[in-house]
Parts: C-alpha cells; structure tokens; sequence
C-alpha cells in the first residue's frame, strides 16, 4: 500500500500573539501528525506507522485560518509545506521499510522454555 498521513492534535492560541496574526482567535502553531501504512495477507493485516510533531512558527506568508474553517487536508498541507518534500519522502520510505520488516522478519524473541512440547505420536493399531 502506500502511506497514510493523518493529524492527531493541533495546538493553538487563544488568542495570536505578535506577528501576523495579532489577535486573531485559535491561531494553530502545532500539528501532531501521524504517518501509517498496512497491507494484508491472506487473513492477517500488517500494520505500522510512526508520528512526531512540527511547529508552524514562524508564521509566514498565506492568510489566516479560522479555527473551524481548517481541514485535515489543509493542516497536512502545512505539516508537509514546513517539513519540505525530502523530510516527507523519508519518513513515508521509513514506514515502508518497517512494513517489509514487519511482513518479512529477520529475528524473533520468546521463551525457549515455554514452548509447548510436541505431542507424543500415536502408538500403531495392531
């Protein structure tokens, strides 16, 4: 599959503080942002992702945004405007490579101890 970005919280201020957007209510200045990606297989779906957050300050250029007028579209546009198209590409080749992983393991850990014993073979009919 491909990857899936999504926003998980963004944080603003009440009310804008100096710059551009003095006094206007919710100023967004935070985005928590989350990038996942799955695939399934037969009847098991693989699934993992990564997250992290990026400020919007400084504020620069565009208009204002009311609060209630902002998109997961439109947020996910500033998210990957501020991180630029390489930071976005190797987070999404990050993902991707922890899904092979993920479908493809090279380790695995356990208790050697806690393994079930096999079950004794049937004696033979005589």
């Amino acid at each position: 599959m491909a990857a899936t970005w999504n926003i998980a919280v963004c944080t603003d201020y009440l009310v804008g503080p100096a710059g551009p957007f003095e006094g206007e209510a919710r100023v967004i200045y935070s985005v928590v942002w989350i990038c996942t990606d799955e695939q399934t297989v037969g009847d098991h779906t693989y699934a993992v992702g990564t997250n992290g957050g990026i400020s919007l300050e400084p504020f620069t250029g565009g208009d204002f945004v009311a609060w209630g007028d902002v998109t997961k579209a439109l947020a996910l546009g500033w998210v990957h405007d501020k991180m630029g198209a390489e930071e976005v590409a190797a987070i999404e080749a990050q993902v991707a490579a922890q899904l092979h992983t993920k479908m493809n393991p090279t380790t695995a850990s356990g208790l050697p101890w806690s393994v079930p014993e096999p079950a004794p073979a049937p004696e033979p009919e005589p």
